[in-house]
């Protein structure tokens, strides 16, 4: 999978989420069942008698990509839940324009002082429709035209997130490439997959746990943050808590650019497996963040979409839980 454009969707929306205050907490209402029900962005409505809404989807460039509609005009969306941020994410450019965006403000990007931080603008009253559903009153961030997001997302004009995943259990199945919603109090888990718990980090982002076996087998078992918009398999910082170090015969090289052009630097190797929910994956590709650039990195261990298709994924947001299990490519070697 291509990786010279990541680091990035993530850490824009972890600047939105330090400088913007349009985005809601999660949080419980009452429910009759005690369900612990989420304040999911604006709201939806269920467009026919089936209460369950599936769509397909394809893997481009490494990120999780769908069609909808956005105030009408049909585009192609990408799915991410590295913060789970409340507003839509659109590269600013001609695609976003024939959006007909109601723009109502502007927010700062990056770093608070950081010269290199993007002017963005943000627009509300915005309507996202798929088969089955729409999404009402959602809010959006829209990124700088000048910034060149819309060339290096080519091929989408935007991201989704909480506007799915607090709203519905989203069941994302990499065999049959259909995304399935479902409603929280109508969901029950049938698979045979285990449940592992999906915890907030401090930092915005969301974890669960797993353990890292490196290449003396010393097993280490940590919180690992996750991302479906981080398009390798692995990302390791060096030095830190656990002391990870790159392996013997890692390849340096570049490990994607940020937002605002910033290369990450570090190398590429291999750790002997990740195991997550009682199941190991081998031999799993890895990119090792060395010295300063480690320090700037937002967990010691981020797992993102080239590891996590080896699973079929069901998040249930409502009680903190994911469902793994092993999807068809699940035993198949790494490049």
């Amino acid at each position: 999978m291509a990786h010279d454009r990541k680091l990035s969707a993530h850490f824009v929306m972890a600047v939105i989420l330090a400088s913007c205050q349009t985005l809601a907490a999660f949080g419980p209402s009452d429910s009759e069942d005690g369900l612990e029900m989420l304040r999911g962005p604006g709201s939806y409505r269920i467009l026919g008698e089936d209460t369950t809404i599936r769509f397909p989807f394809d893997i481009y460039r490494g990120d999780i990509r769908f069609r909808a509609e956005v105030n009408g005009h049909p585009v192609r969306l990408l799915l991410d839940d590295g913060f789970m941020w409340d507003p839509l994410l659109f590269w600013g450019g001609p695609d976003a324009e024939a959006l007909e965006l109601e723009r109502d403000g502007t927010i700062m990007v990056g770093d608070e002082g950081d010269e290199t931080a993007l002017a963005s603008d943000t627009a509300s009253g915005i309507t996202v429709r798929l088969p089955g559903v729409e999404f009402l009153d959602q809010t959006a961030v829209i990124t700088p035209e000048s910034s060149g997001n819309s060339r290096m997302w080519e091929g989408s004009v935007g991201q989704v997130s909480a506007t799915f995943f607090k709203h519905f259990v989203v069941d994302i199945n990499f065999d049959s490439m259909m995304i399935t919603l479902i409603e929280p109090d109508q969901f029950r888990y049938r698979g045979r997959g285990s449940a592992v718990p999906w915890k907030p980090l401090e930092i915005g982002a969301w974890s669960i746990p797993g353990t890292i076996l490196d290449g003396d087998r010393r097993e280490v078992s940590l919180q690992l943050m996750m991302d479906l918009g981080y398009n390798l398999q692995a990302q390791i910082a060096t030095g830190g808590e656990h002391e990870f170090e790159a392996p013997e015969g890692a390849v340096p090289g570049s490990l994607g650019f940020n937002i605002q052009g910033q290369e990450t630097r570090g190398h590429i190797g291999k750790v002997a497996g990740i195991v997550i929910g009682g199941f190991e994956v081998k031999d799993v590709a890895a990119a090792f963040v060395l010295g300063e650039h480690a320090d700037h990195t937002f967990h010691e261990v981020m797992i993102g979409l080239g590891l996590l298709s080896r699973f079929n994924l069901v998040f249930d947001a409502s009680r903190n839980r994911l469902f793994v299990e092993p999807s068809g490519s699940f035993s198949d070697p790494f490049d």
